[in-house]
């Protein structure tokens, strides 16, 4: 509906209208979805928000290149009158209307994200202003304008005439989390803006606001236990919401959150300034006030937090008489827990006693998950750092050893924080797979100490977050330097057929050395039907991951040898979407982050580049006549699914059946967070060509004399060079 109108729109402009010259940011621009353009929304007024939130009014914007459309969504009050037999849900979508506002093209850029418009309105009478964009994150946007104007007068974009927009623009535009622009514990009473009276005047116990203490964590409002004081709920205690975007604006920091796995709903205003008491104000709208009073329009429910930030170097009681009455012995202060929390002095839980008992505490992590790390995500790649007591992520935090629990390598972790959050307990479990890989899993944090069984839940956070920071499934660090030589897994040339980067193609997977008549640690692709691998693609085979209880899948992490170092997980399977298929299907997918017991399925719908159809029955391992004697003089394996090697500690040796050679070295392995020597090792950063000895100059003269006999001898209308795997068409 909304492209249609539109359509008309462009179509049918008065004859006043100028065309369409410049076009409004990328940032604002409406995506398709399911064949309509998305829209933004803004003005929108929640209602009931604590029991079943229901908007009375909202507006949506559509932009198309140069053009905005804006419509404004009402509740038709005589229809829900009439209608009270019917479900709420049923009543809103039949009583709501949908009215046209007025469409606006751009005329002019003028400055960075700042236009000249017309405006057309729904009496067909026009109107110059002017738009500023700003963007505060994927998925809000502020707006400054200036004043509707009957002439397109050249001062329209003076700085000094815009007005910002108190209502942001908000839409589901990126998956992409977002985190709070405030970080720490605070403690607060609540008081209702519309009556100005304490939410909870008969409560001595303050309640406790803790913001982004772990990342991707957001807001955890926390009333005293039994107290229903949590503006936020109609009962309960605990009410945690998601940060959207965060900014400064004159005095005030931002934010605007949601119910977690829901539309915003609320704008959060702090003062920059935050010592001593301080206000904050949460609107139940998605309107940010800029004015001192922070006022909204008639009708918008809205609160008043009288708040202060907590110190760790402080230590007193909310209400020291009310803690002498309810704290009698101190037994209650071990046992109690609607009480004991509010009474840090009495009970004797002051942030540094609690810290001394800790270290006291502390354990060792096993020395096989020491190491410097690379965390390598799609967009980000993290530093980790594993020493002997504590686990250090660049992008989550510090991780302190408290208890181990050998038998699955797992480990509860306490993170201590100096900026008033409680601490946080959190499981962690290790795998190391070989000595470029460690695999590891997250569960989320908790406030109390839990035991280990109870904390090791191991789960993906709610979207949008998902799997960035807790997960169900293990993630892959990589050996930050050095990285060793390790086995590709197939052992062989093997023809295939399926798609690179969304064309079809033919050719050959391989990680077999036809010089050395031996496998090596570098997956190649070739092709002479596609262009993508006009030259053959090298990927250097950081881990080849097997497990029995899973025959039918296999993984194999690599990094480009392009000179880019992308990091990929490759998956081979023969079980796709519930299918047990014939032949093996080696799939490549955009980050080196997948797990053996991950759902392929849903890996299909993940934008993996490469899908190749492994044709094993023609297998082969080639060996050129001067070299046999290498073949017959190496044990021949009739597995393609050579194992790889994980020692259990230093001097372990793999049988000679699992040794990986990269070079024809005999120097085998040992588990280490050290890097191989240069001087025992030879270089895992292996030429793009693959080649040793004078190999690489043979092929790049090879390449080079293709590509000119193609491009200057006429009679050469196909030109397809063996050795190296280059064609060209005339």
């Amino acid at each position: 509906m909304e492209l249609y109108i539109l359509f008309l729109w462009i179509c049918c402009l008065p004859k006043v209208a100028p065309l369409e010259t410049c076009h409004f940011p990328d940032f604002v621009q409406s995506p398709s979805e399911d064949g309509q353009l998305k829209p933004w929304s803004t003005r929108v007024w929640w209602l009931f928000i604590r029991h079943v939130p229901q908007s009375a009014e909202k507006q949506d914007i559509i932009i198309k290149n140069g053009h905005l459309t804006r419509f404004r969504e009402v509740k038709d009050k005589s229809c829900e009158r009439t209608s009270q037999r019917i479900h709420h849900k049923a009543r809103v979508e039949k009583c709501s209307e949908r009215l046209h506002v007025f469409n606006r093209t751009c005329i002019s850029e003028e400055r960075e994200n700042t236009f000249k418009v017309i405006q057309y309105n729904a009496d067909r009478s026009h109107r110059f202003t002017c738009m500023k964009f700003v963007r505060r994150s994927d998925n809000v946007v502020q707006v400054f304008e200036g004043p509707l104007n009957d002439l397109n007068e050249k001062n329209l974009c003076d700085e000094s005439g815009l007005h910002l927009d108190e209502w942001p623009w908000t839409a589901q535009m990126s998956k992409e989390p977002s985190f709070c622009a405030v970080s720490g514990g605070f403690s607060y009473r609540t008081i209702k803006r519309l009556t100005n009276e304490d939410l909870c005047e008969d409560e001595w116990r303050r309640s406790t606001l803790e913001i982004e203490c772990m990342k991707g964590d957001g807001m955890d409002f926390i009333a005293p236990a039994n107290s229903n004081c949590n503006p936020f709920l109609k009962s309960g205690d605990w009410k945690r919401l998601s940060c959207w975007a965060g900014w400064t604006h004159g005095e005030f920091i931002f934010i605007i959150a949601s119910d977690l796995g829901s539309e915003p709903r609320y704008c959060l205003r702090f003062p920059r300034v935050q010592t001593g008491e301080f206000s904050v104000m949460v609107y139940f709208s998605v309107i940010c006030p800029t004015d001192p009073d922070g006022k909204p329009p008639h009708g918008i429910e809205y609160y008043e937090l009288k708040m202060f930030r907590r110190e760790p170097s402080q230590c007193r009681d909310e209400e020291e008489r009310k803690c002498r009455e309810v704290i009698t012995s101190p037994e209650m202060c071990a046992k109690d827990t609607v009480f004991a929390p509010h009474c840090q002095a009495t009970c004797g839980r002051c942030p540094s006693a609690t810290i001394s008992t800790i270290m006291g505490r502390r354990c060792w992590l096993d020395p096989q998950i020491h190491g410097e790390w690379k965390l390598h995500e799609k967009t980000r790649t993290y530093d980790v750092i594993v020493d002997r007591e504590k686990a250090i992520f660049t992008h989550m935090g510090t991780f302190m050893c408290l208890e181990v629990e050998s038998k699955h390598q797992r480990y509860k972790m306490v993170s201590l924080f100096d900026n008033g959050c409680s601490h946080r307990y959190t499981c962690m479990e290790f795998m190391r797979r070989n000595n470029n890989v460690l695999q590891y899993r997250t569960s989320p944090s908790d406030r109390a100490e839990l035991k280990m069984e109870d904390l090791c839940n191991f789960r993906d956070d709610p979207i949008p977050l998902s799997d960035i920071f807790r997960s169900f499934y293990f993630k892959n660090l990589i050996l930050a330097k050095d990285l060793w030589p390790q086995y590709c897994g197939l052992n062989s040339v093997i023809p295939f057929n399926g798609t690179v980067n969304g064309r079809p193609c033919s050719g050959n997977v391989s990680d077999w050395d036809d010089e050395t008549c031996s496998t090596r640690g570098v997956l190649t692709l070739k092709s002479n039907t596609c262009k993508e691998l006009i030259l053959p693609a090298g990927f250097q085979c950081l881990a080849f991951i097997y497990d029995s209880a899973i025959p039918l899948q296999q993984i194999l992490l690599t990094r480009s040898l392009d000179g880019r170092n992308t990091y990929n997980c490759w998956i081979l399977t023969k079980y796709v979407s519930g299918v047990h298929w014939q032949r093996p299907l080696l799939l490549q997918m955009p980050t080196i982050q997948c797990s053996l017991i991950m759902d392929v399925q849903m890996d299909f719908k993940g934008g993996h580049s490469t899908r190749l159809y492994l044709d094993d029955a023609a297998k082969t391992k080639p060996c050129k006549p001067v070299d046999e004697y290498r073949h017959n003089s190496r044990p021949d394996s009739n597995s393609s699914n050579l194992s790889y090697y994980v020692p259990s500690k230093p001097g372990d040796e793999p049988a000679d059946d699992t040794q990986v050679a990269l070079h024809t070295s005999s120097t085998k392995t040992v588990l280490t967070a050290q890097p191989p020597s240069a001087t025992v090792y030879h270089s895992t950063d292996i030429p793009y060509w693959g080649l040793e000895d004078g190999a690489s100059d043979r092929r790049i003269s090879d390449t080079l004399f293709a590509f000119f006999m193609c491009i200057f001898v006429p009679a050469y209308w196909l030109c397809v060079s063996q050795t190296t795997g280059v064609w060209c068409m005339r």
